[in-house]
């Protein structure tokens, strides 16, 4: 499900719209839109209809916030430990080596939704 929500965002004309916002997640979207969006792209990605105007894009950027605060935990609970342990690794190339092995464990859709969202950051 997460990854058919990312993926529906990253391969929307929005990916594009969206660097040309000034502070897309910053700003915040039309609550009542962004609910609707949140809905449509968890039931029926390929049927949301997503504006390529300004607001429209902050509405979609607030959905993704709201869409990955709400319904998804793309590091399982019982896994954070270690991920903040990766972090004061203070040897990049070691830090950098155990995140590639936290990611290899992390279940397909977790994998999937960081690669669109490392994609789209990028």
């Amino acid at each position: 499900m997460a990854e058919t929500f990312t993926r529906k965002f990253s391969t929307s004309q929005l990916l594009t719209g969206s660097l040309k916002v000034e502070g897309m997640y910053r700003r915040c979207g039309l609550a009542s839109r962004v609910k609707e969006l949140v809905k449509v792209l968890i039931t029926s990605p390929n049927a949301a209809p997503l504006e390529a105007d300004e607001q429209g894009v902050l509405d979609v950027g607030s959905a993704l916030k709201q869409y990955i605060r709400d319904h998804q935990s793309l590091i399982p609970e019982g896994e954070q430990q270690q991920w903040l342990q990766a972090a004061v690794i203070s040897e990049e190339r070691s830090r950098f080596k155990e995140y590639r092995r936290l990611l290899r464990q992390l279940p397909a859709d977790n994998r999937a939704t960081l690669n669109v969202l490392f994609g789209h950051f990028y």
